[in-house]
């Protein structure tokens, strides 16, 4: 709720993907935020919660945030698009006033900063989440501690096969917070591409098939032992309840660029 008591307004990017018509499907049937706009140029002229299998009827989908009415009021931009289409997509809306939330994956390390300037100049906030299930974001938190116990560590990450990207955003993420708080111990002639793709000197290995959906495993190694981490989600749903925290607590964070989910914790 916003401090007047009212919803928070929410826009969609997305709208049409799997994971869009989820978060469409959950924003109106659970009634706990105010839906008021939906963009994704592959499904323009459809009804959000039509689409969504939603029990009522949701925003009309637009092609991009420019279609959106010059007068709509909104709280946040949740982007659950690609990473070329956010490139496009933040900066109209920071301009707008509305701060913004990206689940999309594919950015690289220049949209970062270039991200981190454009909030601050909108004085906006703007966070990443890799990863929006809760025990993702608490395996990260475990591995800082496995960190300072163990010298090796590999990444396997699974999907579904209509998945494009790979590695996963999430395995890209854990590979950045592994290299912080451990320096890999990498042998000689480690990086064979029979080892998977090294992500900062950690190997992530990535599959691709049908019947799963999203799951990481993070393996540790020492002497005699070996500790693994994983978490499996079962259901896109999963992703709602890190959502609903972030769009909860917002308001908390200072204008720029804030990554991850541990601040709600």
């Amino acid at each position: 709720m916003n401090p007047d008591g009212q919803k928070k307004k929410l826009i969609l990017t997305g709208a049409g993907g799997r994971m869009g018509r989820a978060i469409s499907r959950r924003f109106l049937d659970d009634g706990i935020v105010e839906y008021v706009g939906a963009v994704d140029p592959v499904a323009v002229g459809q009804n959000a919660g039509v689409l969504s299998g939603a029990g009522s009827e949701g925003p009309v989908i637009v092609n991009s945030v420019d279609e959106l009415p010059a007068d709509l009021n909104a709280d946040y931009l949740l982007d659950f698009s690609i990473a070329e289409a956010t490139r496009k997509t933040v900066e109209p809306c920071l301009r707008r006033g509305w701060d913004y939330i990206i689940g999309a994956t594919g950015l690289a390390e220049e949209d970062y900063m270039w991200l981190s300037k454009l909030s601050r100049y909108n004085e906006r906030r703007v966070v990443i989440v890799p990863n929006f299930t809760l025990g993702v974001n608490l395996m990260l938190r475990i591995l800082k501690d496995a960190c300072k116990v163990y010298k090796n560590a590999e990444i396997i990450e699974l999907h579904h096969d209509k998945k494009i990207d790979a590695p996963s955003g999430t395995a890209i993420h854990t590979s950045h917070l592994i290299s912080q708080n451990m320096k890999p111990d990498i042998p000689p002639g480690a990086k064979d591409e029979s080892r998977g793709k090294f992500v900062e000197n950690i190997p992530v290995h990535a599959i691709r098939l049908p019947g799963l959906l999203a799951h990481q495993e993070v393996i540790f190694g020492g002497p005699g032992e070996v500790f693994t981490i994983r978490h499996d989600t079962t259901d896109r749903d999963a992703f709602l309840n890190g959502i609903y925290l972030a769009i909860e607590n917002l308001e908390k964070l200072e204008p720029g660029l804030t990554v991850g989910l541990d601040w709600v914790f």
